[in-house]
């Protein structure tokens, strides 16, 4: 493992984190230890912090390098849900063509990258998770499904997305609240 820097920093992650993928490159070719699935001290890698800034190009060379798609960090994140929650589009795509795991759920609280896309209103990103075979109606720690987070925000295209790919209407959370209750509060 590479050594970390001040803060808990790391070269190659500091690196992907600003886009800069020359040097990303030229830190894996010149070996020493660095890895692209070190760690920084958040137990980010290069990959989660490409996909954190949206950094296509970056991400490319890091899934191209071997990195891991389904790698976590500190709060249990890929770079899938990571790009998914910040609409980071191209970044979703390339890891979906990656086969990174789709339903793939926060520890702490269960939001798949579908739930955490539909929460911002990311009506492509939700077209693209679903396509890639995303489960609707995941529920996360609470009981609450995608539609919930959809209904709760106000975001009808997403609603009409989700309700196309079989979503349930009637779906009850652990407090007894349906997506409709939520769209009504």
């Amino acid at each position: 493992r590479t050594p970390l820097g001040p803060e808990g920093c790391l070269p190659i992650v500091q690196a992907a984190a600003g886009g800069h993928c020359g040097c990303v490159s030229a830190l894996l070719q010149m070996g020493r230890g660095v890895g692209i699935d070190d760690m920084d001290g958040e137990n980010d890698t290069a990959l989660i912090k490409a996909a954190k800034g949206g950094h296509l190009e970056c991400l490319c060379l890091c899934l191209a390098e071997g990195a891991g798609p389904e790698a976590k960090n500190a709060e249990g994140w890929t770079a899938l849900m990571i790009a998914s929650f910040a609409g980071h589009e191209e970044v979703v795509e390339a890891l979906l063509c990656m086969a990174a795991e789709v339903d793939v759920a926060d520890p702490s609280c269960g939001f798949t990258p579908l739930a955490l896309a539909a929460s911002q209103g990311s009506e492509s990103i939700v077209s693209l998770l679903l396509a890639a075979g995303a489960l609707p109606n995941a529920r996360d720690a609470w009981g609450k499904t995608p539609l919930f987070q959809a209904c709760n925000k106000n975001h009808l295209r997403v609603v009409e997305l989700l309700l196309g790919a079989g979503a349930d209407v009637n779906a009850s959370d652990d407090d007894g609240d349906t997506p409709l209750t939520e769209a009504a509060a």
